[in-house]
């Protein structure tokens, strides 16, 4: 046999036989489940993927993740189930296939990799109920995908989506989830559904602003009623002194009365002087009881609303998706029984806040807000940036919370 020919079987076999084995590297790892979750806000929602790897998977491994065509990236990176801190980014190659756009990473520490994302939010509003869309695209085969929408925890479900269940998370909120199994490459699964929220009860702040105003309207109305009798009684009593000083320049009465000595003496008495009301005088009480009426407005505008122990106010923010609970310490020579107004308005102006409650008992601020502009830290920064108070430590944030660093957290 020639050395050329030799040359080409012995290529051909090397190809035959290692043929496979780089196909098989070329192609990533298949995760055991993936992991759905949007949480809706007015403009922009956050999109979170995750998937999970077998236990039998080695590392390092090579994984896709998928997510919506044009899906603007905050975060890709493992898991490591710690503190979110801790949890490291990762370097990805992208591409865009049918509609998705695709991250391949590398994982070399865990099994687990999430992909986090904002995307326009998808529904609307239907009458008094709120449309919900989310739609994912499966780029391979996963045996269990579980798709789900955060919605409030008081949220009635009016338009099912099927196979979907309603799961309360113990907090502010709750998710609707719906678990496929068997999905392959190009199946589309889709979540829509609408949900109804009861109406909200009076916020105590409004309902004390509310009940302040009335009361103040009532009270200047009585000072006005008051200030008008008052007036036509000086008026009319003034116009009777007068007409009696008048009535006396006439005739002077003659007033008899007995002498020592048995003898009668006349005497021309004049009439008594009328006492005669000062205009000064007659504004001067007036004053008075409009300084009073203003005070007493004042006081009333000026009042706290407590209910309960609790201070509130509502922004106004349309569908905040989530909350803070955030402990403080009233600084030295702060009362926030006085104060709480001040610390409660420090939200005033902030873009996406809900409703801000001071719980004096508890000694904590909770806020809820919309993750696109605000994020727990920037809650604690509002609350320090007042000089009332000192806020206590962070809570430890969970895996599930993971983002880039310098992004809000998604929870």
């Amino acid at each position: 046999m020639s050395r050329v020919l030799r040359f080409l079987v012995a290529a051909l076999l090397a190809m035959v036989v290692t043929g496979p084995v780089a196909l098989a590297a070329a192609a990533p790892t298949g995760w055991q489940s993936v992991d759905v979750t949007l949480h809706t806000e007015e403009k922009q929602s956050v999109l979170m993927v995750s998937g999970d790897l077998p236990s039998s998977a080695k590392l390092p491994s090579e994984v896709d993740l998928a997510v919506p065509a044009g899906t603007e990236l905050r975060w890709i990176g493992e898991i490591l189930g710690g503190p979110s801190a801790e949890d490291p980014a990762l370097k990805y190659v992208k591409s865009t296939v049918n509609g998705s756009d695709i991250y391949r990473v590398t994982l070399t520490d865990s099994r687990t990799a999430q992909i986090e994302g904002t995307v326009q939010s998808a529904g609307g509003a239907d009458g008094a109920n709120i449309l919900s869309t989310l739609k994912w695209t499966a780029w391979q085969a996963v045996p269990v995908v579980h798709i789900s929408t955060r919605v409030p925890a008081e949220a009635r479900i009016v338009q099912v989506a099927p196979g979907a269940v309603l799961e309360s998370s113990g907090s502010d909120f709750g998710y609707y989830t719906k678990t496929v199994e068997g999905v392959k490459a190009g199946d589309v699964i889709d979540l829509t559904f609408s949900y109804a929220v009861p109406a909200l009860p009076p916020v105590a702040g409004a309902a004390a602003t509310t009940s302040d105003t009335s009361t103040l309207l009532i009270v200047l109305a009585v000072l006005l009623g008051g200030f008008g009798i008052m007036a036509v009684a000086v008026s009319r009593r003034m116009g009777t002194k007068k007409s009696a000083r008048e009535a006396g320049e006439g005739t002077a009465p003659e007033t008899v009365l007995p002498a020592g000595d048995g003898s009668d003496q006349s005497l021309d008495t004049a009439p008594a002087p009328s006492r005669k009301v000062s205009p000064a005088l007659a504004i001067l009480a007036i004053t008075g009881v409009l300084g009073i009426g203003v005070a007493v407005a004042v006081s009333l505008g000026t009042s706290t609303p407590v209910v309960n122990g609790k201070m509130t106010k509502f922004f106004g923010a349309a569908s905040p998706c989530s909350s803070a609970s955030v402990p403080v310490v009233a600084n030295e020579g702060v009362d926030l029984a006085s104060q709480g107004m001040k610390l409660i308005d420090a939200f005033a102006g902030q873009q996406n806040i809900g409703d801000v409650t001071l719980d004096l008992a508890r000694s904590t601020v909770d806020v809820t807000f919309c993750e696109s502009s605000h994020s727990e830290a920037s809650v604690r920064q509002i609350l320090l940036d007042t000089g009332l108070v000192t806020v206590g430590t962070a809570p430890a944030a969970t895996a599930s919370e993971t983002v880039a660093p310098g992004l809000p957290s998604a929870p």
